[in-house]
């Protein structure tokens, strides 16, 4: 791979690329959509069903180009291309036409603002949770430069069939297409226009005032928690959108005639979920129990049954982690070390606690100025507070039935989740599927008196939520907001990787990569001492060009430099560096960089006489 642009040519590039492959999706989507709709008569929940069923073929795809290593910006370009021409030929055949523009109202507008500012976020800075430098970014750079997702290696840190599955396959789909690590973090906007949708459409549900609808939905799109998420490249928002859905075609299922497209959309979505953070699996049983309902009315006992063979088909492609780690591990929940269930009174009375406080909370949360993983409800509570109080003589004659049966399974599942799911700061965004659905069905009670003053609150309160998850933290670093200010032409020229090293708080900005030479266009091959938490995505490349061998130990480490002849060797271990020393010499390697920090001891070796790397005066550059 040989990327010899101007300085900056290729971040545009980039940013370009992702938007034309985010255009190329959509626009395949919406040409199936108007197939869907045909037989629904629901534009917008047409959309939301051909999304997930392009979301499955992507997906299987990608699965099947993995096992030939295909897995290359060749084909992500190829499938995108290919599923907007079928969609062309598709509408054509079909004598579809053009698909009619919804009317967009302001909270709608705000939306696209939103989008916009968190879409040019995307394009400049990173994930930078420790999560997403240590596992995410590494992660779907080591697919991207095997060509494979099903790569494999012998660390406790790369569980490469991970809780974030869903979410980080979207997101990889955008680093092919744009042949930049920059691009991984575009899934998540993404999936931010698809929250914003499957929350108006659930709520259109509920209440029949469209504006309502699109307040509703903007004051949760806006909400901190969820742009917390968004700035990440994890799957949490994926579930949020798949219980949403799950819930909504559960919901369209019990209503209709002919439920039966419903029952398929509403498995799939459940699938959708739990594939995405296995904390949904509670709220998607509760989902699928509403559905059984449905299924104890009369039916065809022919259309069911491919229904839910369908929607368990669909589910079975989003769930597909499950099944590789079955294989792989033979434990289908196999992952690297982390949080177990603790199912006791402790974390029951603490999720609970943490859920009211995240409620009226915004997006600072000690000692971090903003935590993205731990971010509140901010004005999405008292915006629902507020609707409630308008309505309430309203509420008090008659509530919708659909209203209370959702409010007590949301309820159900919530506690039940509170039961399980480790009490953390960070717990929140566990608990949050089922906290939107709260809001939605309480929002959506009653809507008489409060559409135009809804909308003006949730634009205001929108505003507010951006303004507080803005602030100096993980979602906008407070070095990066200085240095946009004051040098944005040096910080948007640099490179991906330079540029999420120069802005990534605490002490990991242990590497040089200029110095050092880590960001070659040809790449390096590089093994790598790896365990958990251990921090080594300077060794990615911009473009993900250098090849990583992560080893689970010392004599691996050895073992692997001795076979695969790696250009570089890194031990981050200080109390391995001296036994690595002798080991590594013997094999033809010599101490070329080491640095003294305490929270990252690294020590780089290189082949004897290699001139491949940029020479260092001394010790640390």
């Amino acid at each position: 791979m040989a990327y010899e642009l101007p300085p900056g040519s290729d971040n545009v590039v980039a940013a370009a690329a992702v938007l034309c492959a985010l255009s190329l999706k959509f626009y395949a989507i919406g040409g199936f959509a108007l197939v869907v709709d045909r037989y629904i008569r629901d534009p917008l929940a047409s959309w939301l069903s051909a999304w997930i069923a392009v979301q499955v073929a992507t997906i299987l795809a990608m699965l099947t180009v993995s096992t030939s290593s295909g897995l290359t910006t060749t084909f992500a370009w190829t499938w995108l291309i290919g599923i907007a021409g079928a969609s062309t030929v598709t509408r054509s055949l079909g004598g579809y036409g053009t698909p009619k523009v919804p009317r967009i109202d302001a909270p709608s507008l705000v939306f696209l603002a939103l989008l916009a500012v968190m879409a040019l976020r995307s394009f400049l800075m990173f994930d930078y949770t420790l999560d997403g430098f240590a596992y995410g970014y590494p992660r779907m750079a080591i697919w991207m430069n095997y060509g494979n997702m099903l790569v494999q290696m012998n660390t406790a840190q790369i569980n490469i069939f991970s809780n974030e599955w869903n979410g980080e396959l979207n997101g990889l789909i955008y680093g092919l297409s744009s042949g930049n690590i920059q691009g991984f973090g575009f899934g998540n906007v993404e999936v931010m226009a698809l929250l914003f949708l499957s929350a108006k459409w659930f709520s259109t549900l509920l209440c029949k005032n469209v504006l309502q609808c699109s307040s509703i939905a903007l004051i949760i799109f806006s909400s901190p928690a969820v742009l917390g998420l968004a700035s990440t490249t994890k799957g949490d928002l994926l579930a949020v959108v798949g219980i949403i859905l799950a819930a909504g075609f559960t919901l369209k299922a019990v209503r209709a005639k002919e439920p039966y497209f419903f029952i398929a959309m509403a498995v799939s979505c459940a699938g959708l979920a739990v594939g995405s953070k296995l904390a949904s699996a509670p709220i998607s049983i509760f989902a699928l129990a509403a559905l059984i309902l449905t299924l104890a009315k009369p039916l065809r006992l022919r259309p069911t049954i491919g229904a839910l063979c369908v929607g368990i088909a669909f589910a079975a492609v989003f769930c597909s982690r499950f099944f590789l780690n079955l294989f792989a591990y033979g434990n289908a929940l196999a992952r690297a070390d982390g949080e177990s269930p603790e199912f006791g009174i402790y974390t029951f009375v603490g999720n609970l606690g943490l859920v009211v406080r995240r409620l009226w909370s915004g997006a600072e949360t000690p000692p971090f100025d903003v935590w993205a993983l731990s971010a509140g409800f901010g004005t999405a509570t008292l915006f629902i507070a507020v609707i409630i109080g308008l309505n309430w003589r309203d509420i008090q004659k008659r509530t919708a039935p659909a209203n209370l049966v959702i409010l007590v399974l949301s309820l159900a599942a919530l506690t039940t989740c509170a039961a399980l799911i480790p009490y953390r700061p960070w717990s929140f965004r566990y608990l949050l599927p089922a906290v939107v659905i709260i809001a939605i069905a309480l929002a959506t009670l009653s809507t008489k008196r409060s559409a135009r003053l809804a909308a003006s609150l949730s634009i205001l309160g929108a505003l507010i939520n951006f303004g507080s998850a803005a602030r100096p933290g993980e979602i906008i670093p407070p070095v990066a907001a200085i240095k946009l200010e004051r040098h944005f032409t040096s910080f948007a020229n640099a490179k991906s990787i330079e540029r999420a090293m120069m802005f990534h708080p605490g002490t990991y900005l242990t590497y040089h990569v200029n110095e050092l030479c880590l960001d070659k266009p040809q790449g390096i091959s590089i093994a790598t001492l790896n365990s958990i938490n251990t921090f080594y995505f300077p060794f990615l490349g911009s473009h993900a060009q250098n090849r990583l061998l992560l080893t689970a130990d010392l004599d691996e480490l050895v073992a692997t430099a001795a076979q695969a002849k790696p250009d570089l060797v890194s031990v981050t271990r200080g109390a391995a560096e001296v036994e690595a020393n002798a080991d590594l010499s013997r094999i033809g390697y010599v101490e070329y960089y080491r640095n003294d920090f305490d929270r990252v001891r690294t020590t780089l070796f290189i082949k004897r006489a290699s001139n491949r790397f940029c020479p260092l005066d001394s010790g640390d550059p």
